[in-house]
């Protein structure tokens, strides 16, 4: 007769988005809605999709984000503001200045991705 050995169980790691438990939060639900909305309810699309969205988070450190100064203006009530100039990047020297290498380019996307995440926070 073989000896079966019982693997211990670990508990899930916790994974938040928008600062929301994936599970075990009643809200989770909209957010696993949004997922499979945007693979057309197809569960192995979506989870493939939310499992992906947790590891790139972990690896970007997105729940770190929050708190570091990165920069963001407020308004005179506190809120977040962001301005929009797109056009502007036709401007090859501020272009150059905000992108010229990929540190820059990293630190632009890091103060966005926390300019969102704080949105998303106030919503």
């Amino acid at each position: 007769m073989p000896i079966v050995v019982e693997e211990e169980q670990v508990p899930p790691e916790e994974v938040f988005t928008w600062g929301i438990p994936l599970i075990g939060d009643e809200k989770s639900d909209n957010i696993l809605l949004k997922f499979l909305r945007t693979r057309n309810f197809k569960v192995k699309d979506a989870f493939t999709m939310v499992k992906n969205t947790a590891l790139w988070r972990k690896e970007f450190g997105i729940e770190g984000l929050h708190d570091e100064d990165l920069g963001t203006d407020l308004d005179k009530e506190g809120h977040p503001v962001c301005y929009n100039v797109y056009g502007e990047f036709q401007n090859k020297e501020l272009y150059q200045k905000t992108f010229s290498d990929e540190e820059k380019s990293k630190n632009f996307l890091r103060w966005r991705i926390q300019f969102l995440e704080k949105s998303i926070e106030e919503a």
